[in-house]
């Protein structure tokens, strides 16, 4: 049988707001200057990427990752990061919907913040993010392996990598 018609009018009315704060942030961002949309924020996801600097101004392009660090240093704000071409995205939930103004304020003073980093303070993903795509894909494999096996392991549990290190 089909849900009561309160459950369904309760989750068209979260989803509408959810799509409505996505919006209200996604037009906050066109207004920043260094930073631009990526993609489309149609329903709840918004992604945002550094836009050029003017030819000719001298100015460099903002460091994406930078922002997201000092979004979660200062504000507590959880971004994840994107790679090709560098971004950044939130996706929205109800509680983040209900604070969409507030992000697109913190997200302005971090941008403001990050262009006066002259000591580089927000720095720490960006060079993570970007060197792991250097990195060849057989070592990436083998740290995944044996961080999870380490983090799966139960106390007194040998893993293969025991016995063929006490075979040796």
């Amino acid at each position: 049988s089909p849900p009561p018609p309160s459950l369904c009018s309760g989750y068209v009315a979260t989803t509408r707001r959810i799509a409505d704060a996505t919006r209200e942030i996604a037009d906050g961002i066109a207004e920043i200057d260094g930073i631009e949309l990526v993609g489309r924020a149609d329903v709840c996801v918004v992604a945002f990427g550094p836009s050029a600097a003017p030819a000719g101004s001298g100015e460099k392009e903002i460091n994406v990752y930078a922002i997201a660090d000092c979004m979660k240093a200062t504000r507590d704000w959880d971004l994840a990061t994107l790679q090709n071409p560098p971004a950044v995205h939130l996706a929205l939930t109800l509680a983040t919907a209900r604070n969409a103004r507030l992000f697109v304020q913190d997200l302005r003073a971090a941008v403001a913040a990050v262009r006066d980093d002259a000591a580089g303070k927000y720095k720490s993903t960006a060079g993570i993010y970007g060197m792991a795509a250097s990195l060849p894909t057989e070592f990436i494999e083998d740290t995944v392996k044996i961080y999870l096996d380490t983090m799966t392991m139960c106390p007194g549990e040998q893993t293969g990598r025991d016995e063929l290190a006490a075979s040796a």
